[in-house]
């Protein structure tokens, strides 16, 4: 039979579980973010290496 000290420890772990998954969320939200920084970045440098070469070529 599951007692009030039983009933504390799982309510615990499941409030503890529940805050680990949203820290993780968390964190690959932030991830993501930063990889669309860098990915917007790199998308910047090939535009910019595209037009100076277009300069270049058409004189």
């Amino acid at each position: 039979m599951i007692n009030n000290n039983d009933l504390d420890f799982f309510t615990r772990n499941a409030q503890q579980d529940k805050r680990a998954r949203q820290i993780q969320d968390q964190i690959i939200e932030e991830r993501k973010i930063e990889m669309n920084k860098i990915s917007i970045e790199i998308l910047h440098e090939i535009i910019k290496e595209a037009q100076q070469r277009a300069e270049r070529e058409n004189g």
